[in-house]
């Protein structure tokens, strides 16, 4: 299983060829997008053009709006709210709360946080994805604070210092220093986390760390590159063990740990992760 998740992180440095994408006849997945569906097909064209996209939507017409990694990744309409988004809201409604997003990608997710939230502010390590956010949600008639910023570095002044609810997914698996940088952001989550992220596998093996008084294991990876979309922006990453995770937000006041998702995935295992406040109401 390592060998294939090494492969996996190292080896998609080429820009992919998505001229075989169909531009439209989508059946599944189709969304309400007015500011879209005003769009010629050329015009869509053009638009689906200027930007690298490597995830799409698709309104009532069955057009796609962005486009597909590959043949095999990011291939199908993505869900708008995904499900996990869904279930959080389930469990801390959304409509009273400030969202922090980490890693907004392309806007997806964003999307279906502005429709849900009070307040959503979304960051991201490369300046073209918050600039496809902004398209995104900006053509969907949905609202954000974006920010480009890499998330191993100290919080800068200008975003928020504090939140309600952390949405983190698909990102702290491609952290060199993940512990540190939960450690920075939970004690300025007011309320609840939504996490999902790969862990390390049972069989490890695992390498041991300290974080500012915190002792955890984890699994060394290697990264790829900066032009990798779905790649961190340093060099390697540190897969670190569920029980660690908990033991860190219990220790944060997440006293509520509820591990919803267990998948084996092709990468190897990953969870999604629901973490509340003791003193939260339910």
């Amino acid at each position: 299983m390592l060998k294939k998740i090494v492969k996996k992180l190292i080896g998609i440095d080429a820009a992919p060829d998505v001229s075989s994408a169909p531009k439209s006849g989508y059946e599944e997945g189709r969304l309400e997008l007015p500011k879209i569906e005003m769009l010629s097909d050329d015009e869509l064209d053009r638009l689906n053009s200027i930007l690298p996209w490597c995830a799409f939507l698709v309104d009532r017409k069955g057009r796609r709006f962005g486009n597909w990694y590959t043949d095999s990744k990011r291939s199908e309409p993505q869900a708008v709210p995904d499900h996990r988004i869904v279930e959080l809201n389930k469990r801390i409604p959304l409509s009273d709360c400030h969202v922090m997003e980490i890693g907004c990608y392309e806007g997806i997710h964003t999307a279906a946080l502005a429709q849900l939230a009070k307040q959503v502010t979304a960051v991201d390590g490369r300046i073209e994805n918050v600039a496809k956010t902004l398209v995104r949600i900006g053509l969907m008639g949905l609202s954000a604070d974006c920010y480009c910023w890499d998330v191993e570095q100290a919080l800068p002044p200008a975003l928020p210092q504090e939140w309600d609810v952390l949405h983190h997914m698909g990102v702290l698996y491609h952290l060199s220093s993940p512990i540190a940088h939960l450690q920075e952001l939970l004690p300025r989550t007011r309320k609840a986390v939504l996490l999902d992220t790969h862990v390390a596998p049972e069989a490890g093996p695992f390498l041991s760390s300290l974080s500012d008084g915190f002792s955890y294991e984890y699994c060394d990876f290697k990264e790829s590159s900066r032009e990798n979309p779905f790649a961190g922006l340093t060099d390697h990453a540190q897969w670190v063990r569920v029980g660690d995770l908990q033991r860190l937000f219990a220790g944060l006041g997440f006293d509520r740990f509820e591990v919803a998702e267990q998948r084996d995935e092709r990468n190897g295992p990953r969870v999604c992760v629901y973490a509340i406040r003791s003193d939260c109401p339910q």
